[in-house]
């Protein structure tokens, strides 16, 4: 008697398929735009083992974990969605006939709706899926990096507080031994706790301008240094902005005696 084989439409399916099965399904919907129903019907697998496979990528997405190469398509996916809308509002600032700007706009409509689907998925599914570490910084580490940023620097420069976005990331890391996903959360919970309203004032028109802050301000804010404590590292620094300034003055009466 021969054996009839029945293409199944569900699980349980073993890793190897499993992850042959995600790829195809990553490919048909997020580079070929094909809805849920025709994947499910091309691949013969069940609508709501492809909605599980769409979570899935989704999550990674938002965790920013494994497979980059796949989660770099979906990104940039997301990025071309960002540049059709740029053209298509050039568009419709030159075009002065009623009806187009009428198709334009729907056209943009349509795009920022898929847009914030698309962002709202992967929202969504970020706290679902098991490997999708969340960093969480303890603020007792916050206060200990600080600290040693304030009160081990005895630069005689007034800015010495004043660190720049990067410069507190590249700080983390040194100090930290860290990735710069972990450095990047470092900052963000940084500025949960108030380090927003530590920016330093700097002109904007500075080609090199990026965000900037006193950290011995967020320091005081947080009460991570006592007064005492600032009062003593000022001191020091005051002290290495008098030797410049006599080794200044020393060097310029030596060159005048010389003259």
């Amino acid at each position: 008697m021969s054996t009839i084989q029945i293409s199944k439409k569900g699980g349980p399916y073993n890793k190897q398929q499993q992850e042959k099965r995600r790829i195809k399904v990553y490919r048909l919907y997020f580079e070929e735009a094909k809805p849920v129903v025709k994947i499910a019907e091309e691949l013969k697998v069940n609508r709501n083992t492809v909605n599980e496979d769409l979570k899935f990528w989704y999550s990674q997405i938002a965790c920013e974990i494994s497979n980059e190469n796949l989660i770099s398509s979906a990104l940039k996916q997301i990025h071309s969605i960002e540049l059709q809308k740029s053209r298509l509002r050039e568009q419709l600032e030159n075009t002065s006939e009623f009806s187009q700007k009428i198709t334009i706009e729907k056209f943009l409509f349509e795009i920022d709706s898929k847009l914030a689907l698309l962002i709202n998925k992967i929202m969504q599914n970020q706290q679902e899926l098991p490997n999708c570490e969340k960093i969480e910084i303890p603020e007792n580490e916050i206060k200990e990096i600080v600290r040693g940023l304030v009160l081990e620097n005895e630069s005689p420069y007034e800015d010495a507080d004043v660190y720049s976005e990067n410069e507190v990331k590249f700080e983390v890391i040194r100090k930290t031994k860290c990735e710069t996903k972990y450095a990047d959360v470092f900052l963000k919970e940084m500025s949960r706790l108030g380090l927003g309203l530590c920016k330093d004032d700097k002109e904007e028109d500075d080609s090199d301008y990026s965000e900037t802050y006193n950290l011995a301000k967020f320091s005081k804010l947080r009460d991570y240094t006592s007064k005492d404590e600032y009062d003593k590292i000022m001191q020091k620094r005051l002290k290495a902005r008098e030797d410049i300034k006599k080794l200044e003055e020393a060097e310029k009466l030596a060159k005048k005696n010389s003259d």
